[in-house]
């Protein structure tokens, strides 16, 4: 079954978290939720790396929209250690989700699948 937005929509209204539930949920994950995965291709039927889109929440330990921003900026430099040609397609801009300061960027890059031989 493919989900459209509105059932996502109409799902998440049917759980109303205050943010002490909402921070136990995030704690019992490891501190990372995927909501939801995107693939390019059906799983069953391509054998191999998969183009992917996941959507997480993660436990945010800052309390400003520039603290999370130097924190989010530190963490895509991470990232450009470990892949190769690392470019943003947009940058870092504010936005707001519902009524909630957030970022949002997107990126690419590549990266070398290795094959370990047993």
């Amino acid at each position: 079954m493919l989900a459209t937005d509105e059932l996502l929509e109409s799902n998440l209204k049917k759980f109303k978290f205050n943010d002490e539930q909402l921070i136990k949920i995030l704690n019992s994950n490891k501190g990372l939720l995927t909501l939801c995965t995107y693939y390019k291709y059906k799983i069953s039927t391509v054998s191999g790396v998969i183009p992917t889109v996941k959507i997480t929440v993660r436990n945010n330990p800052t309390t400003t929209l520039s603290n999370f921003k130097q924190l989010m900026i530190a963490s895509t430099n991470r990232v450009k250690t470990v892949v190769q040609n690392f470019e943003f397609i947009d940058c870092f801009k504010d936005v707001k989700i519902d009524s909630y300061a957030s970022l949002y960027y997107s990126c690419r890059y590549t990266f070398s699948l290795v094959t370990i031989l047993a």
